[in-house]
């Protein structure tokens, strides 16, 4: 089923003439992508229209975490479009608005499915001080946890460099761990000089920057061995190392942290 926001692309699934299942995406409000006109993009192509599906009816709101007059705004003109559709003798099954946030918190009965992104993953979109939906939304457990292995320990000395740049010297005689996981595999650069991983019982500090598929670990004397794991991003919310914390140091989302993990990692899929 596709999504679909312009002419041309409609006229490119209706000339297959295979009734192709469409969702059409109006733009309520946020104008990124979708229909701005719907009454004239129905009038225009009718012919169009009535050779392929329209399953669905969507749209997107721009800041669905949050109360603003905009949302609901966005909220009342997509229905208003939801009704322009039907009085066009369309009658979508789909009709959908939301994402995680507003799935957790829009309980509006002409919706019938929504887009989780963020709870799919098992974190909370949604903050304690701004929804009285956090407590619902609270019970949402992170559904990742990311390892890795140390592959080589390298000793150095007091005011030793490591990595590019120098932008890590050691303060003392010390231990830097490697391990083969850098910003290829979802490690962002700005983290370098700040993270920290779990190593056995203890914290380690990411010395220098981080690398395209290596990154440093300063273990001071620990005693880390080869094949020692490595838990680079916890299940625990509360860890330094949880996908909040390290998007706070990205001073970004976390989404952003969970999206750049690549699809080449390994997988293990852990039922409980």
């Amino acid at each position: 089923e596709f999504v679909v926001y312009s002419e041309k692309t409609l006229r490119y699934l209706a000339k297959y003439g295979k009734r192709s299942k469409i969702h059409l995406f109006y733009n309520s409000g946020m104008n990124r992508e979708g229909v701005k006109d719907l009454k004239k993009f129905l009038e225009l192509n009718q012919k169009y229209l009535d050779k392929i599906s329209l399953v669905g009816f969507c749209s997107h709101l721009s800041s669905a975490e949050e109360k603003t007059v905009l949302n609901q705004a966005q909220e009342d003109k997509f229905f208003r479009g939801l009704l322009l559709l039907r009085e066009a003798g369309y009658f979508p099954t789909w009709i959908h608005l939301g994402n995680s946030a507003s799935a957790l918190t829009n309980n509006n009965s002409l919706l019938t499915a929504y887009r989780p992104g963020l709870a799919l993953y098992g974190y909370n979109p949604l903050s304690e001080e701004d929804d009285n939906n956090f407590y619902f939304s609270s019970k949402l457990q992170p559904a990742l946890r990311v390892t890795s292995s140390v592959v080589f320990v390298q000793n150095l000395e007091a005011n030793e460099p490591v990595s590019y740049n120098s932008s890590y010297r050691a303060r003392e005689k010390t231990n830097i761990a490697i391990v083969p996981f850098g910003y290829f595999e979802g490690l962002d650069r700005r983290l370098s000089n700040q993270g920290e991983f779990l190593i056995h019982d203890f914290w380690a500090q990411i010395a220098g920057k981080v690398c395209m598929n290596i990154t440093c670990l300063d273990v001071g004397q620990n005693n880390v061995r080869i094949g020692d794991r490595v838990l680079l991003i916890s299940s625990d919310p509360s860890a330094p190392n949880s996908v909040m914390a390290i998007a706070s140091l990205m001073n970004t989302i976390s989404y952003e942290v969970l999206v750049k993990l690549q699809a080449s990692i390994h997988r293990e899929i852990v039922w409980k």
